[in-house]
């Protein structure tokens, strides 16, 4: 029932709270979702859209926002009430002008930087990729002699290289207990974990600080702790200490190299086959037990699996060094983003 005109405003006000868009060029009429509120400008005379924009997009709202939720519920959501009561300063029409022009010219230079940072980032990620599935798929030396796999993408692999089932080579040991009887231990859901990395997180707490109570899979250090559900295929990381993981994972044990199994997982051939199980899963896009455990893995001698992980340990580290200057970049850029906004809308930075 809420169409979007030309101009308009956007604002989401359930889930990530305080993303902001403003309305431009709408090929065709467009409405709402209940996620989102719309913010139109009635008094053009009086206020500029591309200034309301930017004074939504600045520290002045999230803070305003932020103690307007005091002593609210964990339910965080931008009431329609309460937005009435958000106050703010502006100046004169032209000024107001003047400003959205200043900002969308610096705002767009630091958009373009941290665009080039993020598409860097994956190419790095790409790149890190290929890596992994080289030296897992063909190893470390380029006059090995080769035979075909047999299977399409994982092409040639080392003459001396075994094929087997995943089963043969590791075993699942899921054992699903109560976290309260757990309750100091960490708790590892896949959100804790960084996609295609191998590399867990610091946002996770204990069973007593995060109340989750449904049943969980203990896990023991130095087994590794995989995600069997669809979209976070490629998240797993090598346990350092004794936890819980959410129902939604494995620990997995492992007769092999325990490194050299995790980049293999970590693989494009490996994933590959179980996105390819499980593909047509809408309800349930899941791969158990018995799909994972015939997975097929390739496998070379204890001292080249050794070898390998050595390796990638090192490479990794060097494409993710790179990864963690780029982002740290993008974040500093994002802070001055939005100091530049926050000094230009409440007069300490002057622009005319």
């Amino acid at each position: 029932d809420i169409h979007i005109q030309e101009g308009d405003l956007l604002i989401t006000k359930d889930g990530t709270i305080g993303k902001v868009a403003i309305t431009r060029d709408c090929p065709a009429m467009v409405s709402l979702n209940s996620g989102v509120m719309l913010i139109r400008n009635v008094r053009e005379h009086k206020y500029h859209d591309k200034y309301l924009y930017y004074i939504l997009n600045s520290n002045q709202f999230l803070k305003w926002y932020e103690l307007s939720q005091n002593g609210a519920s964990t339910i965080r959501h931008l009431y329609q009430e309460q937005f009435y009561n958000f106050c703010f300063s502006y100046p004169p029409l032209p000024e107001q002008t003047a400003i959205a022009a200043y900002l969308d010219e610096k705002c767009a230079t630091i958009d373009a930087i941290i665009a080039e940072a993020k598409a860097t980032i994956e190419e790095y990620k790409a790149w890190k990729s290929s890596v992994i599935f080289e030296a897992v798929t063909k190893g470390l030396n380029p006059n090995a002699e080769m035979k075909d796999s047999g299977v399409e993408w994982i092409g040639k692999i080392p003459q001396r290289w075994d094929m087997m089932p995943f089963g043969k080579i590791a075993s699942i040991k899921a054992c699903l207990v109560p976290p309260k009887d757990y309750l100091s231990l960490p708790q590892i859901s896949p959100e804790n974990i960084e996609k295609g990395g191998a590399r867990l997180l610091q946002n996770y707490k204990s069973v007593q600080e995060s109340g989750v109570i449904s049943w969980n899979h203990l896990f023991h250090k130095g087994q590794i702790i995989y995600s069997k559900i669809r979209p976070t295929l490629n998240k797993l990381f090598l346990a350092q200490f004794d936890g819980l993981c959410s129902a939604d994972m494995y620990p997995i044990e492992t007769t092999q190299n325990t490194r050299f199994i995790v980049y293999a997982m970590l693989s494009e051939y490996f994933v590959q086959q179980v996105a390819a199980i499980t593909a047509n899963r809408v309800k349930m896009p899941k791969i158990n037990k018995q799909e994972l455990s015939k997975i097929t893995v390739l496998i070379p001698s204890l001292s080249e699996q050794t070898a390998i992980a050595s390796y990638l340990d090192s490479k990794c580290a060097t494409i993710d060094g790179v990864i963690a200057e780029k982002e740290a970049l993008i974040g500093e850029l994002e802070t001055y983003k939005k100091s530049l906004i926050f000094e230009t809308v409440t007069g300490k930075r002057r622009v005319c």
